[in-house]
């Protein structure tokens, strides 16, 4: 799901880690796409389950009382950090985040923060989200 406007936005997707044979695992790929005016950056990333099904905790609580924050972490916490919060007392969101490729020589970073958007994307963010990796839990 996109979060933002059209010269600042997120793009946020997840799917179940499937293996070679067609079985999927328990952890979750997670792809991250920011877009700041000219500077676009993009990474995928594995996450331990425990952490995904807390960010989606995390989101649940943020939705319900606009208030504090949910955080993600990829499984090597180096590579990707997301953070949605709530930017005021008004209840506004924002994103904040780090890219990182730490299999590239010089492990390039791309970080983002401020990127507003509209609360009511939350409900359908946490949805879309639940949706993508809830097979991966059966």
């Amino acid at each position: 799901m996109q979060l933002g406007s059209q010269y600042a936005h997120v793009l946020v997707t997840a799917q179940p880690e499937t293996y070679a044979d067609g079985k999927q695992s328990a952890e979750v790929w997670v792809t991250i796409g920011v877009q700041v005016e000219a500077f676009t950056a993009s990474l995928a990333s594995c996450v331990v389950r425990t952490d995904w099904d807390a960010f989606l905790d995390a989101l649940r609580s943020l939705e319900d009382k606009r208030r504090g924050e949910a955080v993600l972490r990829s499984a090597d916490p180096r590579e990707l950090e997301f953070r949605v919060y709530a930017s005021d007392s008004a209840g506004h969101m924002a994103i904040d985040g780090e890219l990182r490729r730490i299999d590239v020589p010089g492990s390039p970073v791309f970080r983002f923060s401020g990127i507003s958007f509209d609360p009511g994307g939350l409900p359908h963010l946490l949805k879309e989200l639940t949706l993508a990796t809830a097979s991966a839990m059966q």
